[in-house]
């Protein structure tokens, strides 16, 4: 990841999980509201939001130079989100430009992240 930090301005934001213990339909959507109130909290208007998610489209290395150069001729800040073990609020998903996954299989939130920067290393390389 050293490359990668030479190149760019790099922060992740880490909110903690809401708790998870409920026993209806209802109460898992009042968790993802609350956590996705909090993820909208540390947007900004101009930001490019990007979300991981696996219903989204499956993106390589492609889409992410494609959008990395689109933001970065824009100068307008990327932002990826990384959803909780429920995955991400439909109010979230409805303010991204892109809905991505990075594989069909599935993964932890924490794995996730770790290959998504995995990835950003080996765009920002080439």
């Amino acid at each position: 990841m050293g490359h990668l930090k030479k190149s760019w301005d790099i922060s992740v934001i880490e909110l903690p999980d809401e708790a998870d213990s409920f026993t209806s339909e209802a109460g898992r959507l009042a968790v993802l509201e609350r956590e996705g109130g909090r993820i909208k909290s540390c947007f900004e208007p101009s930001d490019v939001r990007v979300a991981l998610d696996i219903r989204g489209k499956l993106a390589g290395k492609p889409f992410f130079s494609e959008i990395i150069s689109k933001t970065a001729f824009e100068r307008r800040p990327l932002v990826f989100i990384v959803g909780g073990c429920l995955g991400i609020a439909d109010s979230v998903l409805r303010q991204t430009k892109y809905k991505i996954s990075l594989s069909e299989l599935t993964f932890t939130h924490r794995l996730a992240r770790l290959l998504l920067l995995e990835i950003l290393c080996g765009v920002m390389e080439n």
